[in-house]
């Protein structure tokens, strides 16, 4: 997957950083979101780091950094050491298109699979601290690339796009805004990339009455589900893949 040409193609500032990919097996079905814990200052100070890494996990350390100014950096197309050790329950959810339920601290999930072999790693420059704010280009870059991305690998679904935290009980990345929003606003990208205004309204008005049957069982599978079947008896075109989240 060439990460420059799918930014690119998205719309996004993209700068070619690449250097050799790390050693290893590497066939991602998700995208893994993590923040640098680097300066507040500048627009990407952790880039050098990450390319080079250190004397025990050598770099590059993320495929994509996201500046503050949403610039992309595209360290590496193929294998980084960004995931390291995480649950394989997350996994198991990843493939079946479900978003983690909390962190993986609080669920109590076991290091037992390796991250770095599943997920592009999207790294977005931010301290840390909870009080550093994401400007808002950097926002939708981060939005933008997640989608691209899941779209690149044949995965378009927002519960695809994971946080650090969620995989791994020792880690606390990202902090400064929920997966629950980054989620929801992948999925509206998505949904912007793969549907018509016909049908995007079509859709609409198929949540919507969903949601007036039954509020507490609303199921955006079951509601992509017969929009599919309106577009096979209508105009037997092909359909699409279910973008939507189920938080």
């Amino acid at each position: 997957m060439n990460l420059v040409r799918v930014l690119r193609d998205a719309g996004l500032t993209v700068r070619d950083e690449r250097r050799s990919s790390a050693p290893g097996p590497f066939a991602p079905i998700g995208v893994m979101n993590h923040h640098t814990a680097g300066p507040k200052t500048g627009d990407a100070p952790s880039l050098a780091f990450i390319k080079r890494g250190t004397s025990t996990v050598p770099g590059p350390l993320t495929q994509v950094l996201i500046g503050r100014s949403g610039t992309c950096y595209v360290v590496a197309d193929g294998r980084a050491h960004h995931g390291g050790g995480g649950s394989s329950v997350v996994l198991a959810e990843t493939r079946k298109n479900i978003a983690p339920s909390g962190t993986a601290y609080s669920r109590g999930l076991a290091q037992d699979t390796d991250g770095n072999t599943h997920y592009v790693g999207i790294e977005i420059e931010n301290a840390g601290d909870g009080k550093d704010i994401y400007p808002t280009a950097q926002r939708i870059a981060v939005i933008k690339a997640n989608a691209a991305i899941l779209l690149a690998l044949g995965h378009p679904h927002a519960n695809r796009s994971i946080a650090h935290k969620e995989w791994s009980r020792v880690k606390i990345d990202p902090r400064g805004f929920t997966m629950k929003w980054l989620r929801r606003r992948v999925a509206e990208e998505l949904e912007d990339a793969m549907f018509t205004e016909d049908e995007k309204k079509f859709l609409k008005k198929l949540v919507k009455e969903a949601k007036e049957a039954d509020t507490t069982a609303l199921n955006l599978g079951r509601v992509v589900k017969n929009f599919r079947a309106h577009k096979e008896n209508h105009d037997g075109a092909h359909t699409h893949k279910v973008t939507g989240t189920t938080e």
